[in-house]
């Protein structure tokens, strides 16, 4: 079932009146966006779902803002195409890359 369209302009400023930690937004297509959001001691980049101001649906973590923004840009660049790149941890799956090489990955259960 279809979604009626959100408008994605006005999505993004109310998200980022609400939660101050999130510092730049892209939309990804008509129904997902991507945030680099500030945490307590890093940065992540989040993807969601636009309209849903309550959760997200995946997150990267990274070192600092400027890595994850950086990121997020390369990801836009290529149509964001399977995931980001330079994330040192993934916590859903618990993936971890020491200082984001995925030559490094390994599962911290």
């Amino acid at each position: 079932m279809k979604h009626a369209a959100v408008d994605y302009d006005g999505f993004a400023r109310q998200l980022m009146l609400d939660d101050p930690s999130i510092k730049e937004m892209i939309q990804k297509n008509d129904e997902e966006y991507a945030a680099v959001k500030a945490l307590m001691f890093h940065y992540t980049l989040i993807t969601g779902l636009i309209g849903n101001t309550f959760s997200y649906e995946d997150r990267w973590c990274y070192e600092n803002r400027e890595k994850a923004l950086e990121a997020m840009h390369e990801w836009s660049d290529r149509g964001f195409e399977g995931e980001p790149v330079g994330w040192h941890r993934h916590p859903a799956t618990g993936r971890r890359r020491v200082g984001g090489d995925p030559m490094t990955e390994y599962i911290n259960p």
